[in-house]
C-alpha cells in the first residue's frame, strides 16, 4: 500500500466513519479528518511515552487500502502509523528539523 514501511512490525490504520462525524452548520464540512488526526497524534505520543518509535505515513493509495481491508465507502482513511523500534543510529531526515520563520507561517489580522 505504501513504500514508507521502514520494516515496522506493526502498522495502525487510522480512519473515521463519515456517517458518524459531527457536521458543521451548513453541512459543507465535518470533523472526521480533524478528529481522526487528533486520535492519531495521541497514538504517536502514547507510543513515544513507551519508547516505541513511530512514523506517520500519508503516502498511500486510499482506494487500495479500502480494498485490502474491506472497508466500507463511509470509512475514510487519514493515515497509517508505523510502530516499532528504530535501528541504532537511525534518525529523522534533516528536513525534519527545519523550521520556518514565524512570519512565514502566521498572519496577524
Amino acid at each position: 500500500l505504501t513504500p514508507c514501511r521502514y520494516n515496522a512490525p506493526l502498522v495502525l490504520l487510522v480512519a473515521f466513519d463519515e456517517n458518524e462525524a459531527f457536521v458543521y452548520p451548513g453541512g459543507k464540512y465535518n470533523t472526521g479528518v480533524e478528529d481522526a488526526t487528533i486520535v492519531a497524534s495521541h497514538m504517536v505520543l502514547a507510543a513515544s511515552s513507551l519508547d516505541v518509535d513511530s512514523c506517520w505515513v500519508n503516502l498511500f493509495d486510499p482506494d487500495k487500502a479500502h480494498e485490502k481491508f474491506s472497508l466500507p465507502k463511509n470509512e475514510k482513511i487519514v493515515a497509517m502509523i508505523d510502530l516499532g523500534y528504530a535501528n541504532d543510529g537511525v534518525k529523522p531526515l534533516e528536513n525534519h528539523y527545519k523550521r520556518k520563520n514565524i512570519d512565514e507561517t502566521v498572519k496577524v489580522i
